[in-house]
This record gives structure tokens, C-alpha cells and sequence, in this order.
């Protein structure tokens, strides 16, 4: 069942009254028409957290009167969330993700605002839940000076760390058969979840033999993030990779993903680079949601955003955001619109730009209407010009 859209009315249905003496109480007859009630005014919303893996963790939304409440995780009704706190008890990854609640009185409902939950290892951990590593993986040396750790997804979800002064990668295959990588370097934690995933099994498009991987949608999120934490997301093709690739496929060039989420443990973040990530999805939410995040010390760049069906496109950071570094230099308003089409030129170093942050989408507007005309901006940005910085 999908998320329903939040409807608010007015109480003002009599007509032709003739006459309503002062003092007293009456009783009013309505001759044409229904007393509705007013949808709930929410006071307490719901608050993004980073959770360690398994502790317990709640969620709490109130409003006025006594409203009917119904959570949802990641656009999908929690069965068990029909209160006004949720509580996630022992914490696993399959928890992470971006969760509201719908608050009905009669006919008239609310949509709280979304908040995030991220899962970050138990102290000592380095990942939790389904997640495999080689000791070959580890401490790779790579020709452009970084080190890396790789990790796998053996299952349907799985959170990663990455030891200091080096970048972790997890890999996954997406919708569409391309391998995904999910990188992050500095602070935090990022926990991918799978939905309808499938396998392990071979990646059928690629030169890969002993390496089994999952498949499915992905909903990633980063928690515990600061200043020192990047965040990238691309899949594996001749750019990337060549050395797996097939000369007899067509690679589809974009990373299929749901939707991302990011907790920071400060305010700050160090940047997201994901001109290669295709956001897209018909419930829930679709693009990237950080409303923790006030500042960050690079350019983000996000490129494609699609919803559709019953999906809110989101691109948001709190409302007080502002980015470090502003446009590259030179880049007009034309510029900054080339870099919002639906499939962008690559620029001379042979990547795609994309969607300079922060972009908030309907940030502050969770109401329907709002909501209706976002999603008309199907294949295009969430958000128009930069905040000034």
C-alpha cells in the first residue's frame, strides 16, 4: 500500500444561517453539507539519528488531538507502526532508510516531516550485517595513491566503514545488471539496502568469474558523517573498469538507485560526488535527503532525480545550508543549466556534471499540493538557482 498524500480542510461547511443568538451554547443543524474535522497540527516531529547496530532506537511524532498514526519506511507502511513512537529494536541494516508517518483524524490526514536513520557499526566493527571481504581486498594499493578497502554485499543489507586516511568500497549489482560501487573516506558509516533483492550470483555482464554478487534497488545511507566524509556512488563500465567489461555489451552507464539518505554528526559533510547515480523510484522518496546537513567543504554533484507514481523527488539539506565552494569557475547560469539535463554532456575531463548542491526540493512544503507540483519535475533538478554562499 502506498503512502497517502496528506489532505487538509477547513471547517467552515453551513450555509444560510439566519440567526445564532450570543451567550450560550446551541445547537447548530447543517441543512446542506458534513462537519469535517481539521487534519492534525503536528508539534513534535520525527528526528534523523545515527544508531549503532543493535541497540535500540525510537522515533516519536505527536500532534494535537488523538490522531490515528501510520509510519512508513522508505514509502512502504510499517506494520507494527501504528503508534505515535516506533521503536527499532536491536538496530540491524535492514532498518536504515528515511521514515515519516501519516497522522489521520476522519478524512483529514498529515505527513510528518521525514527522518533519517542510519546504522553505524558496534565500537571495534568494522561493518555489520551482510557484508564479505578477502583478506587480498584489504589495503589495496592503487596507482592514483589512494588505499582501499573492498567489501561485498552478501545479502540484503550491509553497513561499511573505512579505516582512517583510506576509502572503502562496496559493491553491488543494480536493476539494470551493472556493478555498483559505493565508496565513502573520513567518518561515519554507509549502509546499503537492497529491496526485492535477488542472488548472489554471477554478474552476467561482466568478465567476473568466482566473485558472486546481489541484486536489487538501493537505498543508501550514510550516518555519523562530518567534515573528513565523501561520499560516492558510480557503476562499472570501460571508463571505469575496462579490465572487466565485455567488448559484446552495451553498459548502461548509470548507477540505478533509490533513493540516499545522510545523518551528520555536526552539520557538516565533506562532499558527495555522484554524477554517475540515476535516482529514481516509484514510492518513497527519490533522490538525496540531508536535513542535518548545513555545510560541506567541496562541491556535491548529483545528476539525475526521477519520480514517478506515487514517489516524492527530494534533493534537500537543512534549511540553513550553504556550500563551501559555489559553481566552477566560470559557470553561468547557461552553464548551470547545461549541467541539469537529462543526460548532461561529459565535460572535458570526461565526466558528467551534475546537480550542484545544496538543492532542496520542497524542503519546508510537505503539503500535497506541493508535493504534486514537484513531481513534475520529472528528469530534471529538484531545486533552481545555488544558494548563495
Amino acid at each position: 500500500m502506498a503512502r497517502p498524500p496528506p489532505v487538509s480542510y477547513s471547517v467552515l461547511i453551513a450555509r444560510n444561517v439566519q440567526r445564532v443568538a450570543a451567550g450560550s451554547a446551541h445547537s447548530l443543524v447543517v441543512a446542506n453539507g458534513s462537519i469535517v474535522q481539521n487534519a492534525p497540527v503536528i508539534t513534535t516531529q520525527p528526528l534523523s539519528r545515527t544508531v549503532v547496530a543493535g541497540t535500540n532506537a525510537t522515533l516519536t511524532v505527536a500532534a494535537t488531538g488523538t490522531p490515528a498514526v501510520q509510519w512508513y519506511h522508505d514509502g512502504v507502511p510499517v506494520t507494527s507502526g501504528t503508534s505515535s513512537s516506533l521503536l527499532l529494536n536491536s538496530s540491524a541494516p535492514s532498518d536504515a532508510g528515511i521514515y515519516d508517518a501519516v497522522l489521520s483524524a476522519g478524512s483529514s490526514s498529515t505527513l510528518s516531516a521525514a527522518a533519517v536513520v542510519g546504522i553505524v557499526p558496534a565500537a571495534g566493527q568494522r561493518t555489520a550485517g551482510s557484508v564479505t571481504t578477502r583478506a587480498e581486498w584489504q589495503n589495496i594499493h592503487h596507482s592514483n595513491g589512494h588505499t582501499y578497502d573492498q567489501y561485498l554485499l552478501s545479502g540484503a543489507a550491509g553497513t561499511f566503514t573505512a579505516d582512517p586516511n583510506q576509502i572503502a568500497r562496496m559493491s553491488y549489482v543494480d536493476t539494470n545488471g551493472s556493478i555498483v560501487q559505493v565508496e565513502m573516506s573520513g567518518a561515519g558509516a554507509i549502509t546499503v539496502v537492497l529491496a526485492n533483492a535477488t542472488g548472489p550470483g554471477a554478474p552476467a555482464l561482466y568478465n567476473q568469474s568466482g566473485i558472486q554478487y546481489m541484486r536489487g534497488k538501493a537505498t543508501i545511507i550514510l550516518a555519523g558523517a562530518d567534515a573528513t566524509t565523501h561520499f560516492t556512488i558510480y557503476s562499472v563500465g570501460t571508463a571505469t573498469n575496462p579490465g572487466v567489461t565485455r567488448p559484446d555489451v552495451t553498459y548502461n552507464g548509470w548507477a540505478d538507485v533509490a533513493v540516499a539518505g545522510i545523518v551528520s554528526s555536526n552539520g557538516l559533510l565533506g562532499g558527495i560526488h555522484q554524477g554517475n547515480a540515476s535516482y529514481n523510484s516509484g514510492t518513497g522518496f527519490t533522490g538525496i535527503y540531508a536535513p542535518t546537513v548545513i555545510g560541506m567543504s567541496s562541491l556535491a554533484v548529483v545528476h539525475e532525480i526521477s519520480a514517478r507514481g506515487s514517489a516524492t523527488p527530494i534533493c534537500i539539506s537543512a534549511p540553513e545550508a550553504r556550500s563551501a565552494s559555489r559553481s566552477p569557475a566560470g559557470a553561468g547560469p547557461a552553464q548551470w543549466r547545461q549541467r541539469h539535463r537529462r543526460r548532461s554532456l561529459a565535460g572535458p575531463d570526461g565526466r558528467r556534471p551534475g546537480l550542484l548542491w545544496p538543492c532542496r526540493c520542497w524542503a519546508g512544503h510537505p503539503d500535497a499540493a506541493h508535493r504534486r507540483r514537484r513531481r513534475r519535475c520529472h528528469r530534471r533538478p529538484c531545486h533552481w538557482p545555488l544558494i548563495p554562499g
